[in-house]
């Protein structure tokens, strides 16, 4: 008896999870060397548009509000020593934005 129960409650909760999981999205933005700017990996294009300025990104989600931009630096070379590149996250909750720029980052991900 208490089996149906567990199996009769456990059913909505693992539609909902699979529901909220299905709505989760990414879309990658590479840049193939300092500098140079930034390209799609795969269909991120078709998730988010970029217009690149030397000193900004101007950004638009075609695939509903972003949460999370996360902004990869070059690796940087200091008294001989190799550091890994600064990571930035900015949680967003917007469909656009702006982004400042010093640099062409090294990758820029959108998390939705």
């Amino acid at each position: 008896m208490e089996s149906g129960i567990i199996t009769r409650l456990a059913a909505p909760a693992i539609l909902a999870l699979s529901l909220v999981l299905s709505i989760s999205w990414g879309a990658l933005f590479e840049a193939p060397g300092p500098g140079e700017r930034l390209q799609p990996v795969g269909g991120a294009s078709e998730l988010v548009t970029i217009d690149q300025a030397a000193d900004f990104l101007r950004w638009n989600s075609q695939a509903g509000v972003v949460s999370w931009v996360t902004i990869t630096d070059w690796p940087v070379t200091i008294d001989g020593e190799e550091l890994g590149g600064a990571l930035r996250m900015e949680a967003v909750d917007a469909g656009s934005g702006v982004i400042t720029l010093h640099e062409t980052p090294r990758t820029l991900f959108f998390e939705g």
